[in-house]
């Protein structure tokens, strides 16, 4: 499970697969401060690896999202979760989920706008830069083809950014919960019992360890030895107390127990 942004594995399902939904998922896929940023999967394997925990989030571009951009029209994203995150795991998914609105919207505003724009323009641009090349020609002018071609993209970028000021992106966001939701605290509380359970039986371990020491520290034959036990008694008191605690967990909840254990 992932605790913050930078362990979370992300899977963008992309079901437009036009120009504008490829741009904001290559947008994403550079540039999420994630574990891993995954493309490649359809929406129910993505779910099934969200169910199994192999993902913290599924971002679903839709079919229309493209052509809802190009019409100025609502666009939005469909986010799924895991239902049985805990807290820790939901305020990540939830930065996740915020950082991603927000890159979105300002790729839409600023660059799948103004391209759009700067598409649309270029054909009546390269018109009138034709119409006053042939002007000069009719003059005697010769001009400069290269600082044409410069002055024309010039011209289609500034009109494409002063025209895409005058739209505002009407952008929008769902969030789906996927899986078994836990109304019971277990999952919520169950790292911090084992923690608690297991400091408190060290507690009254190390107080047992040491009485049993004072009475018979007089029996061994050096002080190495003493110290030497204790340490041995200690380290071994310490595996099967988290043993015991890791296995009554373990009858509640299911998680690896190997690296719970370790």
């Amino acid at each position: 499970a992932a605790n913050s942004q930078d362990q979370m594995k992300v899977a963008i399902v992309n079901q437009d697969n036009n120009e504008i939904a490829n741009t904001v998922t290559n947008n994403l896929k550079a540039n999420l401060p994630v574990k891993k940023v995954m493309t490649k999967d359809s929406l129910t394997t993505a779910k099934n690896k969200l169910k199994d925990n192999r993902v913290s989030l599924v971002i679903v571009i839709p079919r229309d999202f493209s052509n809802n951009a190009r019409n100025s029209q609502s666009v939005q994203l469909d986010y799924y979760t895991s239902a049985a995150e805990n807290t820790v795991e939901q305020s990540a998914t939830n930065m996740a989920i915020k950082n991603v609105d927000s890159r979105v919207k300002s790729s839409l505003q600023s660059n799948v706008i103004v391209g759009m724009f700067a598409r649309q323009m270029a054909p009546r641009v390269q018109q009138q830069m034709q119409q006053r090349a042939m002007q000069q020609m009719q003059r005697g002018q010769i001009g400069n083809p290269s600082a044409m071609r410069q002055e024309m993209q010039q011209q289609i970028m500034e009109r494409a950014r002063k025209a895409s000021k005058r739209v505002t992106v009407q952008y929008s966001s769902r969030t789906y919960r996927v899986g078994t939701q836990r109304t019971n605290k277990e999952y919520q509380m169950a790292g911090m019992f084992l923690s608690m359970g297991q400091y408190l039986g060290l507690a009254l371990a190390s107080a047992v360890l040491v009485w049993l020491f004072s009475a018979a520290r007089f029996n061994f034959s050096s002080k190495y030895a003493a110290f030497g036990m204790v340490q041995v008694t200690g380290f071994l008191m310490t595996l099967v107390l988290s043993l015991i605690a890791v296995c009554a967990t373990r009858t509640l909840i299911r998680f690896n127990f190997g690296s719970v254990f370790m």
